[in-house]
């Protein structure tokens, strides 16, 4: 939840030309830890037989990066840092 609303605060911030890094930076490093996490732990599930858990799982990932292209999609080009410069 906090790294969706950090995405959404990031997306706010760009649109109002604002220094988003401030909220990207974290919004990035707490997705690759919860889908790397959701990775290792699919494994696990789909090893000990838990197929509920494991397609759960897989679901959520491909939701989180939906989200991510999604994002990406919409903000091409736009952000910029505290120096007002493009990045």
């Amino acid at each position: 939840m906090a790294g969706l609303a950090l995405i959404v605060g990031s997306a706010y911030l760009i649109k109002n030309k604002k220094n988003c890094l401030i909220a990207l930076v974290p919004a990035i490093i707490m997705f690759l830890i919860t889908i790397s996490a959701l990775i290792i732990k699919s494994l696990e599930f789909f090893d000990g037989g838990k197929f509920l858990l494991f397609s759960l799982n897989i679901v959520l990932a491909l939701l989180g990066i939906f989200i991510v292209v999604e994002f990406t999609k919409k903000v091409p080009n736009k952000i910029i840092d505290s120096k007002g410069n493009r990045v």
